[in-house]
């Protein structure tokens, strides 16, 4: 399920499918999602479980909850995902390429940005994991109820000069 945002920069996806076993079937514990095409940039938070993250070259990470994973836009992936103690938990928040954009400009020296740029062409490395820094996990959850919440919230537009926009920054600053 997509929940649209005010100004699309971010928009949050909610982890309800899991609960469906019509759609994404759990076998043994485990739930995979093969050949899932981000079309922009992804940040998910796990809260419990183990997910394992494989994109088309074989690449991949697996990492144990509590952890986020940043993924980068225009690639297929395989999700594996097993629960542990019997829970799978997991949050997203889709994030535009224009903000990841405003991102890399704060994050990398305009050499390393331009660097950064040129690795990607030629090495096919879109996805990192980070563990959870203190105050993380509030913060995923703040920015998430912000965007899933349009119509209640008054500050859910995520701008330059929003909080969630620094909320956000904070939150990628774990991947630098």
């Amino acid at each position: 399920m997509v929940l649209p945002s005010m100004n699309k920069s971010v928009e949050a996806i909610s982890n309800n499918h899991l609960q469906q076993p019509n759609k994404f079937p759990l076998i043994n514990g485990l739930a995979d999602v093969r050949d899932y095409y981000v079309a922009n940039c992804l940040l998910f938070k796990l809260n419990k479980g183990s997910l394992r993250i494989e994109n088309e070259f074989g690449e991949f990470i697996e990492q144990s909850a509590p952890c986020l994973f940043l993924l980068e836009k225009d690639q297929t992936i395989t999700l594996s995902m097993s629960e542990i103690e019997g829970h799978i938990d997991f949050s997203s928040l889709e994030v535009s390429y224009d903000l990841m954009q405003k991102f890399y400009k704060v994050f990398y020296s305009t050499r390393n940005y331009n660097d950064r740029e040129l690795s990607l062409k030629t090495k096919p490395k879109y996805f990192f994991h980070a563990d959870l820094l203190p105050g993380m996990s509030d913060t995923f959850d703040s920015i998430l109820h912000g965007v899933a919440c349009p119509r209640v919230c008054s500050n859910v537009s995520i701008d330059d000069h929003d909080y969630s926009y620094f909320s956000l920054m904070y939150l990628i600053s774990a991947f630098v």
